[in-house]
């Protein structure tokens, strides 16, 4: 029922999402993790739904992305592959749209490339890369919606702690031991 593709942390945030009701959790192995977690969602209907990063609202959903390969999954060639891609557009863009510094034979491969890495928004590098080139050419970076709230999440914190530098200004004496 649950797909192999889900990886042990993958399945113990789920757990802790959900408050799915497994005792030590962490200390069995994936495939008894995933033995033991099916065997509770056949027994129990009740989870907490609210507010969770999957937007699952029904166990109907829960049972449907766990039955469904992990989308987060790239395999390892492919990865290496958009990761070189994404480094050439950025040095596309840091020289200043000079086409020459690149492997690219003419800005259409560019633009091509840049369609086919903005589904892996989930990269950094790939973000990275897309949000470099939009002076040059708007592509809308794709994402999952766990990274969305990761980053959601994070500039609130960074807007939360702008106020809380202070600038003091006069003469101050450093010695280094």
């Amino acid at each position: 029922m649950i797909d192999k593709t889900h990886s042990k942390k993958d399945l113990i945030n789920i757990i802790h999402t959900f408050n799915i009701d497994l005792q030590d959790a962490t200390d069995y192995n994936k495939k008894d993790l995933i033995f033991v977690l099916e065997t509770e969602l056949e027994r129990n209907e009740d989870y907490q739904y609210e507010d969770n990063i999957y937007f699952i609202e029904c166990k109907k959903d829960l049972l449907i992305y766990l039955k469904n390969p992990n989308i987060n999954k790239i395999p390892i060639k492919e990865k290496d592959n958009i990761i070189k891609n994404s480094k050439e557009i950025i040095k596309y863009c840091k020289s200043n749209g000079n086409i020459l510094c690149t492997y690219f034979e003419s800005l259409d491969d560019l633009k091509i490339i840049a369609n086919n890495i903005s589904y892996y928004g989930d990269i950094p590098t790939c973000r990275r890369a897309i949000k470099l080139l939009e002076p040059y050419y708007f592509v809308e970076i794709k994402m999952s919606n766990k990274t969305k709230m990761t980053l959601q999440k994070k500039e609130e914190d960074r807007i939360k702690n702008i106020n809380k530098y202070q600038v003091n200004y006069g003469k101050f004496k450093i010695t280094f031991t």
